[in-house]
């Protein structure tokens, strides 16, 4: 499998690079993972970067998320 990835600016000065690759997706956070309110407030934001970035990918996917 190739490697796949690309970065969202989200807000509050907040990004997040998804990848996807043989060893699995992972999301990673700049500067910081964000915690508390933090997280509630960029969770629709997050979704929707990983919604368009795995639907730009071509690929059919099941998402389950936890």
């Amino acid at each position: 499998m190739d490697r796949h990835s690309q970065t969202f600016d989200l807000p509050d000065g907040f990004s997040v690079q998804f990848t996807l690759d043989a060893s699995g997706f992972e999301a990673a956070w700049s500067p910081h993972d964000p915690v508390g309110d933090a997280a509630l407030r960029l969770l629709p934001d997050y979704r929707k970067a990983r919604d368009r970035f795995l639907r730009g990918l071509g690929l059919d996917i099941l998402l389950i998320e936890l």
